[in-house]
């Protein structure tokens, strides 16, 4: 019986072993590193120091479920194909965790109420549905985050609106 327990236990070995041996390796090493590039990005995960140790693994693996759970993808804290697709779709450069900020310790906002005015319309919609739009959209803004926008006409304002024609901005980030 003690036999047929090892031989049990080596055929359960040489299976799990040429399981591992059999993945595309070279691949797996790549989304491995694409992902904590991403995880750094939007995660704040802390940089490796060199070889991994079992504390970047645990690191990586808690990144990984926090990200899961964000897009409401099963959290197995492992780099699945339905987390590595997600991660590689198009996305704007903001961290989804925390601190939101693109300077750590400095945070951008330090009041609850933000000023916006309209410098220029589009001609593509009337002046009411442009003001309109602009209201509904800075209503769901105040609804998700501690934040109260207040219209102004004149003067200085924290958020300036402006349609542009794409000549304005070319070779910048917004076009």
């Amino acid at each position: 019986m003690e036999r047929r327990g090892r031989w049990i236990h080596m055929v359960s070995f040489a299976l799990s072993v040429s399981t591992v041996w059999t993945r595309p390796l070279v691949q797996e090493a790549e989304d491995v590193r694409y992902a904590e590039v991403y995880l750094r990005k939007f995660y704040r995960m802390p940089m490796s120091g060199g070889p991994r140790s079992p504390r970047d693994l645990s690191s990586l693996e808690m990144k990984l479920r926090e990200m899961q759970n964000f897009f409401g993808l099963k959290e197995t804290g492992q780099l699945t194909p339905e987390t590595l697709l997600v991660m590689r779709e198009p996305r704007c450069g903001v961290p989804d965790v925390e601190n939101f900020s693109l300077y750590p310790g400095r945070p951008k906002w330090k009041n609850h109420t933000a000023t916006y005015k309209i410098a220029k319309y589009t001609t593509d919609l009337r002046r009411e549905e442009v003001e309109r739009s602009i209201h509904v959209a800075l209503n769901m803004w105040s609804g998700a985050a501690d934040l109260d926008f207040i219209k102004v006409d004149h003067g200085e304002a924290d958020i300036v609106i402006s349609f542009e024609t794409k000549g304005r901005f070319e070779n910048t980030e917004y076009t």
